[in-house]
């Protein structure tokens, strides 16, 4: 008959039942235990432990006899369920190895063999007892779970990151500057742009990043040629909003276009002055034209007078008439001189800008940025701390040259002198909304307390109005002549 632990922990139970747990399962487990000695040392030692644990003070003699009897029935019962057991044990015992004497002296600190459990508890080696039992756990169900663990891990560790902007993506894909330009401000946008109204209207916004909301059915209003100061606590998401703009995931109107400048650009062989005049790429896209257009009607002058040729060649001098009104409009034939005197502005000697970008430190490269962006001249700049990295020099020039902007500009800044000499209007950005206010920054300061205070006022009022209908209802309810004028005092109350 096969006799496991619980049957011999039940046995202990039976006969001691005042034996600590503990020692139980430890004689339980003794007993059962392969690598144990011979069953007379076996039940000897079972004995002893069992003994000791029901041991009181000197004085309860008929308790300790009453033990020591429990103890012998108990023996003499595990004597008779561990006997096949026992003797399997006996015989394994005898067909163990012989012991001999070692012919050389062994020096155990080089052996390497050696348990590495042995020396964590003073009697029992942890790993010899485990090294000849076969696991039960099932491999592959753990690397299963150890898969989906590690990937639950990674998809906790990339739970803040913020995956819903188009530009992080566009910076992952390598897309340039002019790809994403053209996409955001199409050319066809810009032709259909005459005559049409510059103002953004917008009267029920959501933005989110990530899973957060930064604007819930907030209102976007900004009327063209005005100059918005946006504002807000840290962490608001004023930055969030420029991007959504900038990349239409708020929807603007597609005509209107758009310039952000979030960051630095980045630096190449690319001379300064250069690098301000390709940022206008609807310009550049129509020099390049005009240049094709121009050397396909040099070939085309070489043609004989046939039809297909003529057609073709009034073809392209339609297509290069636009192409020149289009130039004349946004004033390209000045560019060199516009983005000279910006970079001048800046603080760029006439050297520094013939120097490669690359050369430039990651300050110098904003203000770059910064010029590129004005040299385009959009319907919406939007500007992201612009103060930051220029000078005070720079800073005062800057300052002018956006008193002088003709389009609309949205910038985020924490310089209150700076928002108090270029913005016209503030945008206060809490509580998932925007609120609108006229004149720089010390005017909305001064605007928002006065606006506090009047709230502040009208709720005290409001507060105080209550209380006096409440303590007539309170002193006339009951009153057979005032009953009347109490219940529409409570009328008045529920409505306040």
């Amino acid at each position: 008959m096969s006799v496991d632990a619980y049957d011999v922990a039940e046995e202990i139970r039976t006969y001691l039942p005042g034996t600590e747990e503990i020692v139980v399962q430890y004689v339980a487990g003794y007993l059962v235990d392969e690598d144990a000695g011979d069953d007379e040392d076996s039940l000897q030692v079972t004995r002893h432990i069992l003994e000791s644990a029901s041991s009181s003070s000197p004085d309860e003699n008929e308790n300790n006899v009453n033990s020591t009897v429990a103890i012998d029935k108990l023996l003499g019962r595990l004597g008779e369920l561990l006997e096949d057991h026992l003797t399997k044990r006996r015989q394994s015992n005898r067909r163990g190895p012989a012991l001999r004497k070692l012919g050389n002296v062994m020096d155990m600190s080089k052996v390497g063999a050696m348990s590495s459990t042995i020396t964590f508890t003073e009697g029992v080696d942890l790993e010899s007892i485990n090294k000849g039992k076969a696991s039960k756990v099932d491999v592959k169900k753990l690397e299963k779970q150890e898969a989906k663990l590690r990937a639950k891990i990674e998809k906790r560790s990339k739970r803040d990151l913020y995956e819903g902007s188009k530009l992080l993506e566009s910076q992952r894909k390598q897309q340039s500057y002019a790809d994403m330009f053209m996409k955001v401000n199409s050319l066809e946008a810009m032709a259909s742009s005459k005559g049409k109204s510059k103002d953004i209207i917008l009267p029920a916004i959501d933005v989110n990043f990530g899973s957060n909301r930064i604007l819930t059915g907030a209102s976007l209003t900004l009327a063209y040629g005005r100059r918005y100061g946006l504002i807000g606590r840290n962490g608001i998401g004023k930055s969030t909003l420029l991007r959504h703009i900038a990349l239409r995931e708020v929807p603007v109107p597609a005509h209107i276009s758009i310039l952000f400048v979030e960051q630095e650009i980045i630096g190449d062989e690319t001379i300064a002055i250069d690098s301000v005049l390709t940022a206008d790429v609807w310009r550049d896209h129509l020099l390049k034209e005009e240049k094709a257009l121009n050397a396909k009607l040099s070939e085309l002058e070489k043609e004989n007078d046939e039809k297909r040729f003529d057609d073709a060649r009034e073809e392209a001098e339609a297509r290069l008439a636009e192409v020149h009104e289009r130039l004349a409009d946004m004033e390209a034939e000045t560019g060199p001189a516009r983005a000279a005197a910006l970079l001048a502005g800046l603080g760029f000697s006439e050297e520094d800008q013939q120097r490669p970008t690359k050369s430039f430190s990651g300050g110098w490269r904003m203000r770059l940025a910064l010029a590129r962006a004005l040299f385009v001249k959009p319907h919406l700049l939007l500007l992201d701390e612009p103060s930051n990295h220029i000078d005070l020099n720079a800073l005062a020039w800057l300052e002018d040259y956006l008193q002088t902007w003709a389009g609309t500009i949205l910038v985020v800044s924490h310089d209150r002198a700076f928002l108090d000499a270029v913005a016209t209007d503030i945008v206060h950005q809490h509580s998932g909304r925007l609120d609108y206010y006229k004149g720089n920054f010390s005017q909305f300061y001064a605007t928002k307390s006065e606006r506090e205070r009047n709230l502040r006022k009208e709720y005290e009022a409001q507060v105080a109005y209550r209380q006096h209908l409440q303590a007539f209802i309170d002193r006339w309810r009951y009153n057979a002549n005032r009953a009347a004028q109490a219940q529409m005092k409570i009328k008045i109350l529920e409505k306040v």
